[in-house]
């Protein structure tokens, strides 16, 4: 495999290639000793001087070796979805392999994305790899997902094989999504857990990007562990009785040095019913009126209003400060009925009618299921 060129006088020389295999690449290195190679010129493949006085010594042993341009395709997926990750911003450095993990020898520049979603690394661009090369991928600008939530930043070790370098084969990186914890209690007017309150968490403050659910455990707390880095918008959609929701749109800022924790407070919402009866018949009295005072037997008013009723044709009480059958307060005082109209053929009560919330249980069934009520 050896070609011997004689020249028939000293002076400077070089040497071309002129029928390079197709596909390949040609590199003449100096593969023996006699004289010190010297550069002609920059333009010339490769240049050499042949001394006055050779002797006998070969002047210089080459050696021509034909390297097939090799290359490395990266792609980068979501570990979480598999889905391909875009982000045109993210920069990946390659170095040389030193005993199982980066060196500080960097090859080529560090590259960007292409338009394809892909990072292409060739020999003839200056990453100096070649098959049975161990090359390392570094994040040194890691990626964003269309949010802008930030990935852990990965390196990896990439084996060049036959494959890899040329049939095309693709290396995929997978990152995982950077992850913030925090928590939320739910608590009653007297700080007392509320178990079942069903929280949504959302990346905007206008919820409309969903993150994830939660319901609040016996202690009243929800732990959440959630993609990003935040801010989190939580929103509460479900209390259960006799709780009133919580309309507002909370705000959760991450920061390393403690999991946040967000305290929501609910006030009660009382759902009172007054059932009117005949007390021989069972059957409802209409058209009776009652008024509500405080615990102080003074008329309890709700925006400045008295609150009063009248029974309707099922003998209940229909509040007629919100148009409803329901009246909400914020606290678990005695209340009094006061009954104010009595129908015909009925005797008015001496006595107010004591309401005791906090003593009563809720109707879980039936047509007055949530409500307090009094007969």
């Amino acid at each position: 495999g050896y070609l011997k060129i004689k020249v028939p006088y000293a002076g400077d020389y070089s040497i071309r290639e002129i029928n390079i295999p197709e596909g390949y690449e040609p590199e003449i290195k100096v593969a023996g000793t006699g004289v010190e190679w010297s550069p002609i010129d920059e333009n010339v493949p490769f240049g050499f001087n042949v001394p006055d006085n050779p002797g006998d010594t070969v002047a210089l042993h080459l050696q021509i070796v034909n390297n097939k341009p090799a290359s490395l395709s990266v792609i980068k997926t979501d570990m979480d979805t598999d889905e391909r990750i875009w982000d045109e911003e993210m920069e990946l450095t390659m170095y040389t392999d030193a005993n199982g993990k980066p060196s500080n020898q960097q090859l080529g520049i560090p590259q960007k994305m292409g338009d394809d979603g892909r990072f292409l690394f060739k020999t003839t661009d200056g990453y100096n790899f070649k098959v049975g090369d161990t090359v390392w991928l570094v994040e040194t600008n890691p990626p964003k997902d269309s949010n802008g939530n930030p990935y852990k930043p990965i390196q990896i070790s990439v084996y060049i094989s036959e494959d890899i370098a040329y049939n095309n084969a693709v290396v995929t990186m997978e990152n995982e999504l950077e992850k913030s914890q925090f928590k939320v209690t739910k608590v009653g007017p007297s700080d007392e857990p509320i178990e079942g309150a069903i929280f949504e968490v959302y990346s905007d403050a206008e919820c409309i990007h969903f993150l994830g659910t939660g319901t609040t455990d016996s202690s009243g707390v929800i732990n959440f562990e959630l993609k990003g880095k935040g801010p989190f918008y939580v929103k509460e959609i479900y209390v259960p009785e006799p709780y009133v929701i919580d309309s507002e749109v909370h705000i959760i800022n991450i920061n390393d040095d403690e999991i946040p924790n967000l305290k929501v407070t609910n006030n009660k919402e009382f759902r009172i019913v007054v059932r009117k009866t005949n007390e021989v018949t069972g059957k409802p009295v209409a058209n009776a009126e009652f008024q509500l005072l405080d615990k102080n037997k003074q008329p309890y008013r709700i925006d400045g209003q008295e609150v009063t009723g009248k029974t309707d044709a099922l003998g209940n009480i229909i509040w007629n400060i919100t148009g409803s059958q329901y009246l909400t307060v914020d606290t678990d005082d005695t209340f009094y009925l006061r009954e104010t109209v009595v129908p015909d053929g009925y005797f008015k009560p001496t006595e107010d009618f004591k309401i005791e919330i906090k003593e009563t249980n809720i109707t879980e069934e039936g047509l007055y299921i949530g409500c307090y009520v009094f007969d």
